[in-house]
């Protein structure tokens, strides 16, 4: 039985696979898709700006369809960048990636054909973006939500009118990081009245997000605080104690990271997800890496998804466990 099991982050570069785009490659097939999908992802940005504040509901049911294509056309064409096998779907999308790896030495496997001319869901796409381009991982769940929003209006007809301004601006925060990682401007791809827009909309969700993690960490301080100065005397250790020997319920890798509410040792929480490729009998390749999840301490009961983790300067870089030994159920 053989196994190879590789982190997904090594199809980084040192800064990010992505670089700008220069003359080299003009007209290529590969250009023009990039360029048609960019370009696509454009007009679905401006449309659901345009359209998302409109009296009219069906403008409004548009302009959460035109959030989701936005985010859609964005990760295809980083994939399109990074290599166009990565749109194809055929229930084998984990080939392609361990195929890019193998090309790049990280990880041996049998060659593997390709057979479908369909391209990868909404969803995926997304995901696989945020693997291969470190711009876009940390707006996974920006873009997740402005697909959660495009599926609700196309599918059922249905908007939350008090969420929808902002999961058309999720859509947006994840299409301009898609845009920087091109090393374009903003200005070229919206127009520079839009972009202005967008970007002003973006900074203050992403100013109000900022604010509603800062205000948890403050509850959480305030909390142990209380807990702090209603024990007592002498009972504090063997309190502290317990509570240091907790560990979370959830998550499939955990390390301890100071908490920024109380100053105790906190748990960073990771879930390894693994590609699994049957390569013949008893022969299979995986592909291990770790999705973080975010931040819990037990002192003061400070609980963070790993938005609000990074808000506060909790931002693990790369993969604490390379060589996590992940083997197939």
């Amino acid at each position: 039985m053989t196994h190879s099991v590789v982190c997904a982050r090594r199809l980084e570069a040192s800064a990010s696979i992505l670089t700008a785009m220069g003359d080299s490659g003009e007209g290529s097939a590969e250009r023009s898709d990039l360029e048609r999908l960019y370009w696509a992802a454009s007009h679905h940005v401006r449309a659901a700006n345009d359209k998302v504040r409109s009296a009219d509901r069906n403008l409004r049911l548009e302009a959460a369809v035109h959030a989701g294509a936005a985010v859609e056309l964005m990760a295809k064409a980083i994939l399109v960048h990074v290599d166009p096998r990565l749109l194809l779907d055929d229930r084998e999308g984990h080939h392609v990636l361990i195929d890019l790896l193998v090309e790049r030495g990280a990880v041996t496997a049998q060659p593997h054909g390709y057979r479908s001319r369909r391209t990868v869901s909404a969803t995926k796409a997304v995901t696989l973006a945020a693997r291969v381009c470190e711009q876009v991982g940390p707006h996974i769940g920006a873009a997740l939500q402005a697909l959660d929003a495009r599926n609700q209006a196309a599918h059922a007809a249905v908007i939350n009118e008090a969420r929808l301004p902002d999961q058309v601006t999720a859509g947006s925060d994840f299409v301009l990081a898609g845009v920087d990682s091109f090393a374009r401007s903003p200005e070229a791809f919206l127009g520079a009245d839009v972009a202005e827009q967008v970007e002003r909309e973006v900074a203050e969700r992403n100013a109000a997000l900022s604010l509603a993690a800062q205000r948890k960490v403050k509850r959480a301080h305030d909390r142990y605080e209380g807990l702090v100065a209603r024990l007592p005397e002498g009972e504090g250790d063997e309190v502290f104690t317990e509570l240091g020997n907790r560990t979370p319920i959830h998550g499939d890798h955990t390390e301890r990271c100071d908490c920024p509410a109380c100053g105790n040792a906190g748990w960073l929480i990771w879930d390894v997800e693994v590609d699994f490729e049957p390569e013949g009998p008893d022969e299979y390749t995986t592909n291990a890496y770790l999705l973080f999840l975010g931040f819990e301490c037990f002192y003061c009961g400070l609980q963070l998804n790993h938005v609000e983790s990074e808000a506060v300067g909790i931002n693990p870089q790369g993969d604490p466990a390379d060589d996590f030994d992940a083997e197939p159920a």
